[in-house]
C-alpha cells in the first residue's frame, strides 16, 4: 500500500507543478490582456470590442483585436483610437490627458492634413449611420485593428466573468493550498520518505 501511496503522491504533486505552472500562465495573460489596451507589453496591445458597431464587417462586441502599430493608415483601414472631443483632437496629443478616454475600433473613411500639420482620419463604425463626426489625428491613433479568432474572445470573456475566475483561480488556489498545508503536516510529523532498495 506504500508504494501505492508514493506513486499517488508523486503523481499528485507533478500535477499540482503542473496546475501552479498553469495558473502563473494564465495570470500572466490575463494581467497582459488587461494592460495591453492602455499600454504596450512586450510590444503587444490587446483590445476587447465593446459595441455592435462594426458587425457589418463581422467584428463583434467581445471579439478580442491585435492592434498592430504602422506608420501609415489608409481609408478602409480599422484602427483603434482614443475617441476624444473636438477640441482635445486640436491640441497636441502630449497636452491631453487621455488616461480616461474610450478607446474605439472604427474604419478610416476619409483623410486630410489638420491645422498642426498632422495627418487625421474621419471614422465611421460601418454598421453606424454617421460618421463620428470628428477627424482623428495620427498621433491619436493607436494601430490597426487585427481580429483575432473568436474563440480567444470567448477565453478571455469567461477568464474575466466571474464563474471563469472560480474555476480557472480560486479553485485551483484552494486546491494547491490544501495540498501544501498536507505536505506541510506531513513534514512537522517527521514523515519521510522510506528510501529506495
Amino acid at each position: 500500500m506504500s508504494g501505492f501511496a508514493g506513486k499517488l503522491e508523486k503523481t499528485l504533486g507533478l500535477a499540482l507543478d503542473i496546475l501552479f505552472t498553469l495558473m502563473l500562465v494564465f495570470c500572466a495573460a490575463a494581467a497582459i490582456s488587461v494592460f495591453a489596451m492602455r499600454e504596450s507589453a512586450f510590444g503587444m496591445r490587446l483590445g476587447v470590442v465593446q459595441s455592435e458597431s462594426m458587425a457589418a464587417s463581422d467584428i463583434h462586441k467581445g471579439d478580442v483585436v491585435f492592434i498592430l502599430c504602422a506608420d501609415e493608415y489608409d481609408v478602409g483601414d480599422v484602427v483603434v483610437f482614443y475617441r476624444a472631443s473636438g477640441k482635445d483632437y486640436k491640441q497636441p496629443f502630449e497636452d491631453v490627458d487621455v488616461s480616461k478616454n474610450q478607446i474605439w475600433v472604427h474604419q478610416i473613411i476619409s483623410s486630410k492634413t489638420d491645422e498642426l500639420g498632422r495627418d487625421a482620419y474621419l471614422t465611421k463604425g460601418t454598421s453606424n449611420a454617421y460618421n463620428d463626426g470628428y477627424f482623428v489625428p495620427k498621433d491619436f491613433v493607436l494601430g490597426k485593428a487585427v481580429r483575432l479568432p473568436a474563440f480567444v474572445g470567448t477565453i478571455i470573456n469567461f477568464a474575466a466573468s466571474v464563474r471563469g475566475i472560480i474555476l480557472l483561480v480560486i479553485l485551483p488556489c484552494a486546491v494547491m493550498i490544501v495540498y501544501l498545508v498536507w505536505e506541510l503536516i506531513m513534514i512537522l510529523t517527521g514523515r519521510t520518505e522510506e528510501p529506495q532498495t
